[in-house]
């Protein structure tokens, strides 16, 4: 929602969500000083999440916010992409990312706690404010937008930007009140599909006596595609010496949160830790590679 105040300079930008994607306009914003404000709906900062990849054409936003070398400092380069066909540990195939080097940067693998943490420094403290839910938005028309929160307070800005995930409350209030004016398209009037469900984290510290390609400078970037099964995972080594992981099983045919309420009452919008559990419990003896034949690396999650 846009709403311009001609006797304003800038106009004042409100985000909601405090994740990778709201942080980085954050970052982008202050380097120009247009005044904004974050809100998050968690009450500190989580370490949540497994690794991001970003591509050499990212460096160009990091170089901007003058923050490239600590990116490549919390990152390993990716110079290639490896993918292994079956259970048995064999590459099929190899994608090359060296030629990536001609957009003036090399693409990163960075565990997203770290990069997490990185640009949440960027954004001065008092322009970003923790626990703040946001309960409902009012368009006021040429006087902006307010956005009420949870725990009773509100604010104004002229700008408004929801980064706040796939569930966006922002998108919500927004579709709602476009449905009372009948002005909702027909295709966002309906849940939203999913055809998989992802599961993602990362380890503790590991032995590089039992992994050794964590030592390697790039990123050992393993994507395993099982044969006649609903599944496939990649693992990716870090700078923290960690393994980052994403397992994903197909489904049988789109559903939506909708479908899952349906068929269990007790979950909703968001996987709570039942269920995270109960995928865990399916996965935890996945097969992943190691340089280390005596130690053939099984899932632990």
């Amino acid at each position: 929602m846009l709403h311009v105040d001609p006797t304003k300079k800038r106009p004042k930008v409100l985000i909601v969500g405090g994740g990778l994607g709201g942080l980085s306009l954050g970052m982008l914003l202050q380097q120009t000083d247009i005044p904004y404000e974050n809100f998050e709906r968690a009450s500190e900062p989580k370490a949540l999440g497994s690794a991001i990849a970003l591509s050499a054409a990212s460096g160009a936003l990091f170089k901007q916010c003058n923050i490239y070398d600590e990116v490549v400092a919390i990152g390993k380069k990716t110079l290639a992409l490896q993918a292994i066909a079956n259970e048995q540990r064999r590459v099929d195939y190899r994608m090359d990312f060296s030629a990536q080097e001609v957009l003036g940067a090399i693409g990163h693998v960075i565990a997203r706690p770290a990069l997490h943490d990185l640009l949440f420094r960027q954004i001065p403290k008092d322009q970003i404010h923790m626990g703040k839910k946001v309960l409902s938005t009012d368009d006021q028309g040429d006087k902006g937008v307010t956005v009420t929160f949870g725990d009773g307070t509100s604010t104004s800005g002229d700008i408004l930007i929801g980064a706040d995930g796939a569930y966006s409350a922002v998108r919500q209030s927004l579709f709602k009140r476009l449905k009372a004016q009948n002005k909702l398209p027909v295709a966002d009037d309906v849940p939203l599909p999913y055809s998989t469900v992802c599961l993602v984290g990362q380890t503790q510290p590991l032995n590089p006596a039992e992994y050794p390609h964590l030592l390697q400078d790039d990123c050992q970037f393993i994507n395993t595609l099982e044969e006649n099964k609903p599944w496939a995972w990649i693992t990716l080594t870090t700078q923290q010496g960690t393994m980052c992981w994403s397992i994903i099983r197909f489904v049988e045919e789109s559903k939506t949160s909708t479908d899952d309420k349906n068929n269990n009452p007790s979950v909703g919008q968001e996987w709570g830790p039942e269920a995270a559990e109960a995928m865990c419990n399916e996965v935890h003896l996945f097969p992943v590679m190691s340089d280390n034949e005596s130690s053939p690396g099984l899932w632990e999650i």
